[in-house]
């Protein structure tokens, strides 16, 4: 309301003017204002908006916490100078994609003002005006160090689980090789030498040399390292490992494998746990013996791997709470091992899908 006087032409007050303007959509403004920057000041995620030349305008407290920064040292701080120099290689396809209008999403490893390690989720993407020009940028990152360090004993305890239960089976497969040795050097010491039997011998020692490498790779310990691996072998050097646990199953593999070679950035001995536990489950899942076919083909850009059994297959009801924690059709089972195998795939940027019917089996296929 504004109040004005009406004078006269001999300047005497006459009355007044009064004027009204409603402001209720003003006053419903600012209430939702103040509500969204009491949600952003008190958000468990750290937020931060950067201008076009890409240096911090705002950062709220969560943030602060995050980096262990002061909030005047976070000011005008440009991107790239949150992270260590091997940030560096990700900042220009960030700012490509983000200005491009869309939004760019990692989790990376990050180093605290103390030098604290530490993960965060990041999620970086543009603010436009009415017109859909770019005008700001908004960062939000979620602490997910706890996340990381659960996800890393997980795996760990599967990764021995996986071993434990292949120790049976490579034991026997290491006795098989050692029995033809000892029966063939017996008849080279009864003085009936012949070059078949030393060729064999060699075989068999070259295939002992193979199991017990794939042991030792599969238990100890490494950092993760992204290499270019050669994922036919892997899956050949996975069914070589199993094949004997197959046999006494009374299992058939079959690869049906249209590529001999298809390399993918991958962390090896990873790749290999997956495969294990799946080729592992769909062997469980015939105890009367059957076959599993395992099949590699190219699809566009990727690759897609698909492991089949003829098994007794996942009831509907039960199919949604596959790869969940702890949950579990086996009697001995944990319930982690798909749910770190679909972890690990996430991690390659893969997806993996699972379909089952009863009586008829399960299929699992992975693209990377």
């Amino acid at each position: 309301m504004r109040v004005l006087p009406y004078l006269s032409k001999s300047k005497h007050l006459d009355g007044v003017v009064i004027t009204f303007n409603d402001i209720t959509d003003l006053k419903h403004l600012n209430q939702h204002l103040q509500l969204l920057s009491y949600a952003i000041e008190q958000s468990p995620i750290g937020i931060a908006i950067f201008n076009v030349k890409g240096e911090a305008e705002y950062v709220n407290p969560k943030m602060v916490e995050q980096t262990g920064r002061t909030q005047d040292e976070l000011y005008g701080i440009r991107l790239e100078n949150l992270y260590p120099d091997s940030f560096n290689e990700l900042h220009a396809n960030i700012w490509a994609k983000v200005k491009s209008g869309e939004r760019w999403i990692e989790e990376l490893e990050n180093t605290r003002k103390n030098g604290d390690p530490y993960w965060e989720r990041v999620t970086i993407l543009p603010i436009t005006d009415r017109h859909g020009d770019v005008i700001h940028y908004l960062r939000m990152s979620e602490d997910i160090t706890d996340r990381k360090k659960t996800e890393s004993l997980l795996m760990e305890s599967e990764m021995l689980s996986a071993v434990g239960q292949l120790a049976a089976g490579i034991a026997h497969e290491i006795r098989n090789p050692l029995t033809a040795l000892k029966g063939f050097n017996k008849l080279m010491q009864a003085g009936a030498p012949n070059s078949a039997y030393l060729d064999i011998m060699d075989s068999e020692l070259d295939r002992i040399n193979t199991i017990v490498s794939e042991l030792l790779f599969l238990s100890k310990p490494r950092s993760v390292e992204f290499e270019d691996k050669n994922i036919i072998s892997i899956i050949r050097d996975v069914c070589s490992l199993l094949e004997t646990q197959a046999i006494i199953n009374n299992v058939e593999i079959v690869k049906q494998l249209e590529v001999e070679k298809y390399t993918v950035r991958c962390v090896e001995h990873q790749l290999k746990q997956v495969f294990i536990n799946l080729v592992k489950n769909a062997i469980e899942a015939m105890p009367n013996g059957g076959k599993i076919t395992i099949s590699a083909e190219l699809i566009d850009s990727s690759i897609l791997i698909g492991i089949r059994d003829e098994g007794h297959g996942i009831p509907d009801k039960i199919q949604a709470k596959i790869g969940q924690p702890f949950f579990t059709t086996k009697e001995k089972g944990t319930g982690l091992g798909l749910m770190v195998s679909q972890k690990i795939i996430q991690n390659h940027d893969g997806n993996m899908t699972i379909r089952s019917k009863m009586n008829e089996g399960t299929v699992v296929k992975i693209r990377l």
